[in-house]
């Protein structure tokens, strides 16, 4: 369990890091490879002494080039950035999303959702 929403996210973002996943919480700020990490909240009920299990999303976008190198490198990412979530101490993947193509400063790229879902003191 973390003390805090913003002490998780230090946890998660540093072992992407640590794993050579590059973090970025504002896209466009940096070059894919990119891992972009969201509070996705908590559901409050049940909640006892304050703590909830809260979610962040993770908005994977990979390098590409080519929808097939940008598949294949997607697919790669998925993979590696769901096993550091089960290497962390009380995390767990939550719901990993479909490929969908998204939009950032005028250009398309595929990219994938993944939750993390951790223990936090609110």
């Amino acid at each position: 369990m973390s003390a805090s929403v913003s002490a998780a996210r230090g946890v998660l973002s540093a072992a992407l890091v640590a794993a050579s996943l590059p973090c970025s919480d504002s896209p466009g700020d940096t070059a894919a490879p990119v891992v972009h990490i969201f509070g996705n909240g908590s559901d409050m009920r049940g909640v006892g002494r304050g703590q909830v299990r809260y979610g962040f999303r993770l908005v994977l976008q990979p390098e590409g080039g080519n929808p097939a190198v940008e598949s294949a490198n997607l697919g790669a990412m998925v993979e590696a950035v769901c096993a550091v979530i089960r290497s962390l101490s009380g995390w767990e993947v939550g719901e990993v999303g479909p490929d969908t193509i998204r939009t950032l400063a005028g250009a398309d790229f595929l990219s994938a959702d993944v939750t993390a879902l951790v223990q936090v003191e609110l």
